[in-house]
């Protein structure tokens, strides 16, 4: 299996990622630092399903609903 690196994806999408040089936990944080509108934020989601870590990433005006996959699903919780 290759590794992708998300810095590539990004550039070949058009995007760039931008270090904010803090904790951010919502898109309306970012929006409110950067000056940006919710729809040029991606967020990523991390979810326990079934035992596994799957990692959703979404446009910041998305909800990621994973209950429709999987029987056992929740969000991951800070260690």
């Amino acid at each position: 299996m290759s590794t992708v690196l998300v810095e590539e994806i990004a550039k070949e999408l058009g995007g760039e990622i931008v270090d904010i040089g803090k904790e951010v936990r919502s898109v309306s944080q970012v929006v409110k630092l950067l000056g940006v509108k919710p729809s040029q934020v991606i967020k990523s989601l991390l979810f326990i399903a079934e035992g596994r870590p799957i990692l959703v990433i979404v446009d910041g005006e998305s909800r990621a609903s994973l209950k429709k996959l999987f029987k056992n699903v929740r969000m991951a919780k800070p260690s």
